[in-house]
């Protein structure tokens, strides 16, 4: 027997190894594999089976733990792939890391993005090992070392080891940095001996959609699944073209007050309607605090987007997130013109009963992978959105 496990350990689990060091291997191989070693060690083949006296999982604990050594092809195959994230994560400057950052992102996106289409298996596998909760080991053991700072993004690597990055936690003062993309060597200088930090925010004198200037806001709510008709509500939303009051005066479409239609108190502008009426602003506190974002929300269409859909953990439901603020804002708009055009009181509570049952059925008719029930989703909306 003493022979069988040298043979095993130099043979049977050296033979598969380039790729047990590169892919994951599947189940079934795994389940093949031992199989093979099993009858290998106790002498049984095809046609007769012997006994297996000692559990396989008892085989493969190190000798001093009572087992034989035997090493255990799962966790091996772990452990190998695992010295890809150790090395991704601790020289960013060799060849290969510098392409995968190229492709994929870097190790900021690695540890926080999302599987897109195109992806190599190996990276989808990857990142998985890195995340699943089995193996935490990786998580809890990796450590950024800050050093001269030249390697670290200020704002969206955790370095400092907490559960969010600085983006996440103080997201409102990210919309605003003019240092968003800088590494934390260049957040500051040394002066006498001692740092000094130089944060750089956007001026209100500044073009608004500076923030927005590479158009991703819109490339997100095209990609949503969510029907056309909620996708164009919104893009006229996002670039202000909705026939509020104050729009409609703009264009001498209508000579009356322009007074909300809600309130009666201030212009009615979208800014108003849709974030800072006291029949609306109430919706969206009680959203924030399912989505824990945290602070005044901008009146801004587009900044109130990304404070509202990139907040704290967003990159988990960025969708849902996102589809929420469309639903919100569409039922906002549809209980105000039932106000105008039918006599229909403004309530707040039907208006999130309605925005919740359309996010409810966009997500029912176009996601085939959604199952829950609306029962469900309306008791429990804050899990699914957060």
């Amino acid at each position: 027997m003493a022979g069988k496990i040298t043979l095993i350990n130099s043979v049977l689990n050296t033979l598969p190894i380039y790729l047990l060091s590169f892919f994951k291997i599947p189940q079934k191989v795994v389940k093949k594999l031992i199989s093979l070693q099993r009858n290998f060690l106790w002498g049984g083949d095809n046609d007769h089976k012997k006994i297996s006296w000692v559990k396989w999982a008892d085989i493969c604990l190190p000798k001093t733990d009572g087992g034989l050594g035997i090493k255990d092809i799962s966790n091996f195959n772990l452990a190998l792939m695992g010295r890809w994230i150790w090395a991704f994560a601790s020289d960013q400057q060799q060849l290969w890391v510098r392409i995968l950052t190229s492709k994929y992102g870097g190790w900021s996106e690695f540890q926080n993005g999302r599987d897109k289409r195109g992806y190599s298996h190996w990276w989808r596998d990857i990142r998985n090992l890195y995340h699943q909760s089995d193996c935490s080991i990786f998580k809890d053991n990796l450590s950024w070392k800050v050093g001269c700072g030249e390697s670290i993004k200020f704002w969206t690597d955790n370095w400092l080891g907490e559960q969010y990055t600085l983006q996440q936690k103080y997201n409102q003062l990210f919309l605003i940095s003019r240092q968003q993309k800088d590494h934390i060597s260049q957040m500051g200088h040394f002066n006498h001996n001692s740092w000094r930090w130089d944060m750089r925010w956007r001026s209100l004198c500044m073009n608004t959609t500076s923030v927005n200037s590479d158009g991703k806001i819109f490339k997100t709510i095209w990609q949503l699944k969510i029907p056309p008709r909620a996708v164009i509500f919104c893009w006229r939303l996002l670039k202000n073209r909705l026939p509020t009051k104050v729009n409609l005066l703009r264009r001498n479409a209508i000579t009356q007050e322009d007074t909300c239609s809600l309130c009666g108190c201030v212009q009615e502008d979208v800014g108003h309607l849709f974030f800072n009426c006291k029949l609306t602003n109430g919706l969206w506190w009680e959203s924030m605090s399912w989505v824990r974002v945290v602070g005044p929300l901008s009146i801004n269409p587009v900044h109130h987007f990304y404070q509202f859909c990139d907040g704290f953990g967003a990159n988990v439901n960025h969708s849902t997130r996102c589809g929420w603020w469309i639903a919100l804002t569409s039922s906002i708009w549809q209980h105000k013109n039932h106000l105008i055009f039918q006599g229909k009181p403004f309530d707040p509570y039907k208006v999130m009963e309605h925005a919740i049952f359309l996010a409810w059925s966009w997500l029912k008719a176009n996601d085939k992978d959604f199952s829950t029930s609306f029962n469900h989703w309306s008791s429990n909306i804050s899990n699914f959105v957060a």
